[in-house]
């Protein structure tokens, strides 16, 4: 191994960059990503360790993930390949392909590494097209060995995009017609099934067909529906694909934040088709009604929030929406640009989880905090604070949804600020 490979790849502290993180795995954000359909099947080219990280998912976060099965036959694989290249790596890798080909279980079949296997450099891209399939058969690239768990969910639902329009489908355009990419569905659970029933009901009230939203649980197949849309939302998850959707299809394409709030919703509404927001202005003033006896309790309040970039991004908007203040947020993943970065007097990305106390400290002693917004990890971190905690986000082990419990649209207004005042109203 040359000295140059070495330095440009291995020349850094792994364990000063690894021991504190508060950073998810690009591997966790691709079995999301799996979890988020039914039918397809995920082999990961490395060791079995690869398999705790499911239970991030199935059973804990998730109540109703399939990602595991009683009979073994789990959706998620590995091929046991280890650090160093041998004659049988490639051979064993093409031999779970195939096998699970055969079986014909799956609608699609997805590729992606760990990290030590690509810096061996396997062309997996040879391999797949050396396999005769009817079967779509995907590899998930991942860019850097330090890539985060939304560059891995984005790298998912990239992978399946930039397939279905390479295939150069000639399904025609149903009119009026409207596909919503770069959901994110991170569990089979009743909040995000109702999100998917409140971004169609936006969607419906600027009078078109939801035609597909992506993705939103069920069956890879239902993918090649997003080849029939006369308009394409781009959602921020997948936002770095807007060039490559604008130059592949003949659908009008728009870049959206994702719907929280009512300020959010109604500019979904506005960017879709304008001449209906005097309608959602109406819908939009059902739900402020709603909401007004408890306003009060939320009104000047301070947040910090632990959690993801995009959601954040949007969060903002709704929070606005009930004067609420975002002093600070934690954010676990690499740094994005997201457009509400100058609001926020502290943001810390991939923040060292030992630092937490301190930082924490600061923030209390500028601003009195009424309520910490995150995911079920920063909850520990921010034990013996007492300050109302309320659990949102990947991963959430200790609040779960087996009825209807949205957070997009003007319905999940109204069903989060209640969770939000209820939260507040908790601790008084």
């Amino acid at each position: 191994m040359s000295g140059s490979f070495m330095k440009n790849t291995l020349d850094i502290n792994i364990k000063e960059r690894t021991e504190n993180s508060s950073m998810l795995p690009f591997l966790l954000g691709v079995m999301l990503g799996i979890n988020s359909f039914d039918d397809v099947l995920l082999i990961v080219d490395g060791l079995n360790c690869i398999m705790s990280r499911v239970e991030y998912i199935f059973g804990n976060h998730d109540l109703y993930s399939t990602l595991l099965l009683p009979s073994g036959k789990h959706r998620i694989t590995y091929t046991m390949n280890g650090p160093f290249t041998t004659a049988n790596s490639e051979e064993r890798l093409i031999s779970i392909i195939k096998k699970n080909l055969e079986d014909r279980k799956y609608s699609a079949i997805f590729i992606t590494s760990l990290p030590f296997q690509k810096l061996m450099r396997p062309d997996y891209e040879r391999i797949i097209k050396s396999i005769k399939s009817d079967i779509p058969i995907i590899y998930i690239d991942q860019k850097k060995t330090d890539d985060d768990w939304i560059e891995g969910y984005s790298a998912f639902l990239s992978s399946i995009i930039s397939y279905i329009f390479s295939k150069g489908s000639k399904k025609t355009k149903r009119k009026n017609t409207i596909a919503i990419l770069g959901n994110m569905y991170d569990r089979n659970e009743y909040d995000t099934k109702a999100n998917i029933s409140e971004i169609c009901r936006l969607v419906d009230i600027c009078g078109y067909e939801p035609i597909y939203v992506f993705p939103s649980g069920g069956s890879f197949i239902d993918v090649w529906k997003i080849m029939e849309a006369e308009h394409i939302v781009v959602l921020p998850y997948i936002k770095d694909l807007l060039p490559q959707i604008s130059k592949s299809t003949s659908a009008k394409v728009y870049e959206m934040c994702l719907p929280l709030g009512i300020e959010a919703s109604i500019r979904w509404v506005y960017e879709l088709n304008k001449k209906h927001v005097k309608f959602a202005q109406k819908i939009a003033l059902e739900s402020m009604e709603r909401v007004m006896p408890i306003i009060s309790v939320m009104s000047g309040k301070n947040i910090v929030y632990f959690g993801e970039p995009y959601m954040l991004d949007s969060l903002s908007y709704f929070f606005d929406d009930l004067n609420i203040s975002v002093e600070s947020a934690f954010l676990n993943t690499n740094p994005k640009k997201i457009d509400n970065i100058r609001i926020f007097k502290r943001l810390l990305f991939n923040y060292d989880i030992n630092k937490v106390d301190r930082e924490l400290g600061k923030i209390i002693d500028e601003k009195h905090i009424n309520l910490i917004v995150g995911n079920c990890f920063s909850k520990k971190l921010v034990s013996g604070k007492n300050i109302p905690f309320l659990e949102f986000g990947f991963p959430s082990y200790g609040f779960h949804c087996l009825s209807d419990q949205p957070y997009f649209g003007f319905e999940g207004f109204v069903s989060f600020a209640n969770r939000i005042a209820n939260s507040i109203l908790s601790t008084i």
